[in-house]
């Protein structure tokens, strides 16, 4: 693969951004020059830092490879050049996106940099109250059963009640004393369950959607382990269901969701201070605007709206973001 094709984001980045990877000295030595384009140490200490290993050992030993990328440096450098000597007059539409574009890394980076250099408080205190105030939102693990079942499948031109007799009458057997297992091994459909007597592995919970709903429902109208169910007909065919096993809920000890819990605690934290940050960088007094000229583009206001320019000092939010 040419170097030119591994590279060509990581040195229009390097292009774009170029953090200093040399000492202060050296930051502003340029080290390739063609016309009035040129390489700075740091850039290139940048781009050979980041490259792949592959490419670092190529353009070590490779003169070519060496000569290709600088020359790849070069022309972004040029792309640029002319990409930011775009106008209005000559470039009309394309000359907005890129605008656009440049504003958009230019946010994204900047919160990049927002969130190295923000200070996180301890969140524990703050995790631990909303554990408080709303730990079964936050650490409910709710009931879970486990079931056995013997399965007689049904396709759409089966003996419905034929089958159904069939289920019945192991119920009967099942009442009668017969063990359940052994006639799940023996008549089941299921061959997943039947060669574990029956026995379905998957905790059954009231909401878990990749249980059919007609079965969960019949599981947890079951009050006793070893209660049977009647006759459970569902996409799959008709069922007899054995209550296994029934583990009520628990609420998970603090120590269990503090990380999950702190985590989701600093994620908001950051949306919201980085929120903050970007208010505070607009407008803090009463905007001047041509009104007129904003009405010929935008269309004029309705009389009941408020004014875009109040009088009053625009507001920015301040302090710890809430967790409301």
């Amino acid at each position: 693969m040419r170097v030119s094709q591994v590279l060509a984001v990581l040195l229009t980045s390097a292009v774009l951004h170029g953090p200093a990877y040399a000492d202060e000295a050296s930051v502003d030595k340029t080290v390739v020059r063609y016309g009035e384009l040129a390489i700075s140490q740091s850039e290139l200490d940048y781009i050979f830092d980041k490259a792949p290993t592959n490419i670092r050992e190529q353009v070590m030993v490779d003169g070519e490879a060496r000569l290709e990328l600088f020359a790849t440096t070069l022309a972004s450098k040029q792309l640029l050049a002319n990409l930011s000597a775009m106008t209005p007059e000559t470039d009309g539409d394309l000359y907005y996106r890129f605008q656009f574009a440049l504003t958009a890394a230019a946010r994204e980076f900047d919160q990049e940099r927002f969130q190295k250099q923000l200070d996180i408080p301890d969140l524990e205190p703050l995790a631990k109250e909303r554990y408080r105030v709303s730990m079964r939102d936050i650490a409910l693990v709710p009931e879970s059963r486990l079931a056995s079942h013997i399965l007689l499948m049904c396709r759409d031109e089966c003996d419905r009640e034929a089958v159904k007799e069939n289920l019945a009458a192991i119920r009967q057997r099942v009442l009668e004393g017969d063990d359940f297992s052994a006639l799940a091994e023996e008549l089941s459909e299921d061959p997943l369950s039947a060669e574990n007597g029956g026995t379905l592995k998957t905790e059954i919970q009231r909401d878990n959607a990749r249980i059919d709903e007609t079965f969960r429902e019949a599981v947890f109208t079951l009050s006793e382990v070893d209660d049977l169910s009647d006759i459970v007909e569902t996409q799959f065919g008709f069922h007899l269901i054995r209550l296994d096993s029934i583990t009520p809920e628990y609420i998970r000890p603090f120590s269990e969701v503090e990380v999950a819990l702190k985590a989701e605690i600093e994620r908001r934290y950051r949306a919201d201070a980085y929120k903050n940050y970007l208010l505070s960088l607009g407008p803090q007094s009463q905007l001047e605007i041509d009104y007129d000229a904003v009405d010929a583009i935008l269309g004029p206001l309705p009389a009941e709206s408020a004014d875009v320019a109040p009088k009053a000092p625009v507001q920015t939010p301040a302090g710890v973001p809430t967790l409301n």
